[in-house]
């Protein structure tokens, strides 16, 4: 278990992470760039991509509130996934449904964007 106190960084976008974060209490912010991209409230995790892939990490995360949060490091999540077969199910299932919306969401972002862009093969594009 950790604790974190309002306007704490709990992890920083481009650095190394292994560790998986579990919201038990409070509320956090994930920002890219600084741009906020969403909330997380109890129940929510976040930093598996970084547990699972071994790559840096791609948002930031700061402490909305006072947050309380189950942390899994990847030797213990690969325990886990080795010894205890239900448990492993579950956690992966969980990761795959938020990896799912996750990515319907960005389709969702882009494909907004695009309706929003000229058309390539709009030939006034290429006027003088």
């Amino acid at each position: 278990m950790v604790d974190f106190n309002t306007g704490d960084e709990i992890l920083r976008e481009g650095e190394p992470g292994d560790d998986l974060f579990i919201l038990l209490k409070g509320k956090v912010r994930l920002h890219k760039d600084g741009a906020f991209v969403t909330h997380l409230g109890p129940g929510a995790h976040f930093g598996e991509m970084a547990l699972i892939d071994k790559r840096p990490r791609s948002v930031s995360a700061s402490a909305e509130d006072r947050t309380r949060a189950l942390v899994l490091r990847r030797r213990e999540f690969n325990e886990i996934i080795r010894n205890e077969q239900r448990l492993s199910v579950k956690l992966l299932w969980s990761f795959v449904q938020v990896l799912a919306q996750r990515l319907r969401k960005t389709t969702a972002d882009l494909t907004g964007v695009r309706q929003d862009l000229p058309d390539p093969s709009d030939e006034t594009m290429f006027d003088e």
